[in-house]
Parts: structure tokens; C-alpha cells; sequence
């Protein structure tokens, strides 16, 4: 087992403590939220609130983690901004390498696509009924979402999968949870734990397990963790899109 030099110094607790106390915050969270908000708000803005006061009590609560542990906040931040020259190179470098994996997943599937077309599996005239079907259900739905959600309630859902979310789990995922698993164990192992444990806590199971993955292997690669979490955010943002 080799573990980088950078992770054995690093600051995190035992890997079970960590499950359990992040689990139970993880799940009493959302609970404890929702019971708060749901006296004073529509059902239709519940989960966008419920989800940010989550987030924000989770942040709460890693934020006491790490105090406890002793780790220097300020001095920390401090670091991050004298070399956010390489923070960047880092982001640019494996953001890239996501798009291009995406590009060329999307390629394969447009290339399979025409040659199942051109041998005859597919018939385009019953995949254009069910198209336009598909759209108008669609085009109704997202009516219904635009007029059911308001502006300010758009911006803090944007700001919690983009900006909020991503800060807590890669702190949480990666910077305690991968980097204890790393200390024990070898790098494959810690990533396998690490991106199903991800993967849990995530509503779309295989966008979690892929997102795991990657961002595991980021963080092993480039040892940075406001690159991790900038290329997590804008993974975020890109789905959205």
C-alpha cells in the first residue's frame, strides 16, 4: 500500500466514526429541516428549502468538525490563494477530461444510433410519434415548473447544487472520508468505498456512482481541493444545464 505523502499528513477522524456521525447528520438533516419549513411554506417550494436548510445544517456541522480536529481555517485558505495558479491548472486539466469523456460517450451513442438506423432496428417514424409525444408532455412540465417556481427560489436552488453541495461533499467525501480510506488502504479500494458511500447519498444512483468515480480519481491525481470542488460545481451546472 503506498499512500501520497500529502494525505498521510493531512487532519481527518477514524473512517466508522466518520460513517456514523455523517450518516446521522446526513439523514436528521433533511428531517429536521423539513419539519422547520413545513408549517410556513407550499408544498411545491418544500423540497428547494428543505434541501438548502439541509445542506446548510450539514455545512454547520462539518464546520464543527473541523474546528475540533484543529485545523486552521484561515491558514488554510491562505494557502489556497497563494497557489490558485495550480488550483486552476488542475480544474482546467480534469474538467477537460470530463467533457471530452462526455463528448465521446455522446458520439458512440449518435454512431450506434445511425448504424442500428441504417440496418434496419430502428423505425424513425415510430420514434418520431413518440417524440413529439415525449415533448409535449415535456413542454407541459416545464410550464407547470416555470410557473410554479419564483425567481429567488431558482437562485437558492442553483446556489445549493452548485455552490453549497459541492463544498460539503468534497470536503466530507474526499477530503476526510477518501483521505482516512487512503491511510489503510490502496488507492483502488479507498476510490470503490468511497464513490458507493457517494453514490448512497445521491438520488440519481448512476450519476452518483460515475460522479464518485471521477471525482476520486480527481482528487487522488490532482491532490487539490478547491480544484475538486470547482470541477464538482461545475459538473453540477453542466448537468443542470
Amino acid at each position: 500500500m503506498s499512500c501520497p505523502v500529502e494525505f498521510r499528513n493531512k487532519r481527518t477522524g477514524d473512517f466508522w466514526n466518520l460513517i456514523c456521525v455523517g450518516g446521522c447528520v446526513w439523514f436528521f438533516s433533511s428531517i429536521i429541516v423539513f419539519e422547520i419549513f413545513r408549517p410556513f411554506f407550499s408544498p411545491k417550494e418544500w423540497e428547494d428549502l428543505y434541501i438548502f436548510g439541509a445542506k446548510l445544517l450539514q455545512a454547520l456541522c462539518l464546520g464543527s468538525f473541523i474546528v475540533l480536529i484543529g485545523i486552521d481555517v484561515p491558514r488554510v485558505i491562505h494557502d489556497w490563494l497563494k497557489q490558485w495558479r495550480e488550483h486552476l491548472h488542475i480544474v482546467n486539466k480534469y474538467f477537460a477530461v470530463y467533457v471530452g469523456g462526455l463528448l465521446a460517450v455522446l458520439a458512440t451513442g449518435v454512431i450506434i444510433f445511425i448504424l442500428l438506423e441504417k440496418i434496419g432496428r430502428i423505425d424513425l417514424a415510430v420514434m418520431e410519434t413518440v417524440d413529439d409525444i415525449a415533448n409535449s408532455n415535456n413542454k407541459i412540465l416545464h410550464l407547470k415548473q416555470l410557473f410554479q417556481t419564483s425567481i429567488p427560489l431558482f437562485i437558492l436552488s442553483l446556489g445549493t447544487i452548485c455552490v453549497l453541495a459541492p463544498i460539503i461533499e468534497e470536503i466530507f467525501f474526499r477530503r476526510f472520508l477518501f483521505v482516512a480510506l487512503r491511510k489503510n488502504m490502496d488507492f483502488i479500494w479507498a476510490l470503490l468505498i468511497s464513490a458507493i458511500l457517494f453514490m448512497l447519498v445521491h438520488r440519481n444512483i448512476a450519476q452518483g456512482a460515475i460522479g464518485g468515480i471521477y471525482l476520486g480519481y480527481v482528487y487522488e491525481k490532482g491532490k487539490s481541493l478547491p480544484a475538486n470542488i470547482l470541477i464538482h460545481g461545475m459538473v453540477n451546472l453542466l448537468s443542470l444545464l
